[in-house]
Protein backbone atom coordinates (compact mmCIF):
# COMPACT_ATOMS: atom_id res chain seq x y z
CA UNK A 1 0.00 0.00 0.00
CA UNK A 2 1.43 3.44 -1.01
CA UNK A 3 1.79 6.39 1.66
CA UNK A 4 -1.03 8.77 1.68
CA UNK A 5 -2.29 10.99 -0.66
CA UNK A 6 -3.71 14.71 -1.17
CA UNK A 7 -6.79 13.99 -1.41
CA UNK A 8 -7.85 17.12 -2.68
CA UNK A 9 -6.13 17.61 -5.34
CA UNK A 10 -5.76 13.86 -6.16
CA UNK A 11 -2.02 14.55 -5.82
CA UNK A 12 0.64 12.48 -4.14
CA UNK A 13 2.37 14.51 -1.01
CA UNK A 14 5.98 14.46 -1.42
CA UNK A 15 6.34 15.64 1.67
CA UNK A 16 4.54 11.99 2.84
CA UNK A 17 6.35 10.08 0.52
CA UNK A 18 9.72 10.93 0.47
CA UNK A 19 10.64 9.88 3.92
CA UNK A 20 8.83 6.70 3.67
CA UNK A 21 9.98 5.71 0.35
CA UNK A 22 13.48 7.33 -0.29
CA UNK A 23 16.66 4.97 -0.71
CA UNK A 24 19.65 7.34 -2.33
CA UNK A 25 20.25 10.13 -4.07
CA UNK A 26 23.19 10.73 -6.52
CA UNK A 27 23.91 12.91 -9.36
CA UNK A 28 26.34 14.45 -11.92
CA UNK A 29 25.92 17.87 -13.97
CA UNK A 30 22.59 18.73 -14.75
CA UNK A 31 21.29 15.09 -13.71
CA UNK A 32 19.91 13.34 -10.81
CA UNK A 33 19.31 10.03 -9.79
CA UNK A 34 16.79 9.26 -6.56
CA UNK A 35 16.67 5.65 -5.82
CA UNK A 36 13.05 4.72 -4.08
CA UNK A 37 11.91 1.27 -2.27
CA UNK A 38 10.74 -0.70 -5.04
CA UNK A 39 7.31 1.03 -6.12
CA UNK A 40 8.24 4.06 -4.88
CA UNK A 41 9.60 5.52 -8.03
CA UNK A 42 6.40 6.58 -9.99
CA UNK A 43 4.51 8.15 -7.31
CA UNK A 44 7.43 10.03 -6.15
CA UNK A 45 8.33 11.82 -9.75
CA UNK A 46 4.65 12.46 -10.12
CA UNK A 47 4.76 14.45 -6.66
CA UNK A 48 7.99 16.27 -8.01
CA UNK A 49 6.53 17.09 -11.24
CA UNK A 50 3.37 18.47 -9.69
CA UNK A 51 5.45 21.08 -7.31
CA UNK A 52 6.13 23.39 -10.14
CA UNK A 53 9.87 23.86 -9.17
CA UNK A 54 11.99 26.01 -11.47
CA UNK A 55 15.23 23.99 -11.19
CA UNK A 56 13.32 21.07 -12.39
CA UNK A 57 12.80 20.46 -16.61
CA UNK A 58 11.30 16.71 -16.39
CA UNK A 59 11.19 13.42 -14.47
CA UNK A 60 11.19 10.28 -15.65
CA UNK A 61 10.44 7.82 -13.12
CA UNK A 62 10.57 3.54 -12.98
CA UNK A 63 10.22 0.99 -10.53
CA UNK A 64 12.41 1.93 -7.94
CA UNK A 65 14.80 4.93 -9.93
CA UNK A 66 13.91 8.12 -10.78
CA UNK A 67 15.88 10.34 -13.17
CA UNK A 68 15.32 13.76 -12.53
CA UNK A 69 16.56 16.45 -15.40
CA UNK A 70 17.76 20.09 -14.02
CA UNK A 71 18.33 23.48 -15.71
CA UNK A 72 22.04 23.73 -14.31
CA UNK A 73 24.16 21.83 -12.09
CA UNK A 74 23.83 24.46 -9.45
CA UNK A 75 19.94 23.71 -9.87
CA UNK A 76 21.10 20.02 -9.37
CA UNK A 77 22.77 20.98 -6.09
CA UNK A 78 19.96 23.49 -4.71
CA UNK A 79 17.80 20.26 -5.41
CA UNK A 80 19.45 17.79 -4.08
CA UNK A 81 20.05 19.72 -0.54
CA UNK A 82 15.80 19.50 -0.43
CA UNK A 83 15.55 16.45 -1.54
CA UNK A 84 17.56 15.61 1.37
CA UNK A 85 15.90 17.52 3.87
CA UNK A 86 11.96 16.11 2.36
CA UNK A 87 13.44 12.47 2.91
CA UNK A 88 14.88 12.89 6.16
CA UNK A 89 11.95 14.93 7.80
CA UNK A 90 9.33 13.05 9.48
Amino acid sequence: MLPEMVADEAKPSLDGLLPQLFSRIDGVSELIVLHTLPGGAQPIAEAIDSQGWTEVIGTLGGENTILIICRSTEARAVLTRRLLELARAT
